[in-house]
């Protein structure tokens, strides 16, 4: 598969969803057939990330053609989500409140639970100074910290605090590290 080919991740929520309801076969055959593609294989990350979305919003339908169910949560709720749980608090309160819906990812939640889950994560309140140190790195701060290291210079300060912390890439990282680094290539 070319580097670009949808990740893993990718490839089972797209079977998960086509699983959950047949309805989304023909929705992936249209979606290959207008982007030129014969699988989803074929598909970049981004193509897969729009296929996924286009899926979510699919909503089972009974015999007598009324939804079932809501549409699922958007991919940017799910991201909002990822990143409001930026304590142990709030991750805590994410997998209460999944355990308490029956879910078991964030990606399952439909969009009035996910809406739900932000307000009740954004109305707790974050210490400052927090120990972020179990939080994984965030996509916010990835890029960020890609975005500081233009120069050759800044690209040694990065790697070497990576070597220091005997961490390969940024992706590695904690929350507390990568505001570390942050600081450094400011």
């Amino acid at each position: 598969m070319p580097s670009d080919s949808p990740t893993r991740n990718q490839l089972n929520f797209i079977s998960r969803l086509l699983g959950e309801n047949p309805e989304r076969k023909k929705a992936i055959e249209k979606f290959l057939s207008e982007s030129g593609k014969r699988s989803i294989e074929e598909l970049s990350v981004p193509e897969a990330s729009k296929l996924i979305d286009e899926l979510r919003k699919i909503v089972p339908k009974g015999e007598d053609g009324r939804a079932t169910g809501k549409p699922l949560a958007t991919g940017k709720q799910i991201a909002f989500l990822t990143n409001l749980q930026n304590s142990e608090q709030r991750i805590a309160a994410a997998r209460e409140f999944l355990k308490a819906h029956g879910k078991d990812s964030l990606n399952l939640l439909n969009m009035d639970e996910a809406s739900e889950l932000i307000e009740k994560l954004k109305s707790m309140a974050v210490e400052k100074g927090a120990d972020n140190s179990g939080i994984p790195v965030s996509q916010k701060q990835i890029k960020y910290i890609e975005s500081l290291q233009k120069s050759e210079d800044k690209k040694e300060i990065a790697r070497l605090f990576m070597g220091k912390l005997k961490k390969k890439t940024v992706d590695e990282l904690n929350r507390k590290e990568a505001s570390q680094l942050i600081d450094l290539l400011k």
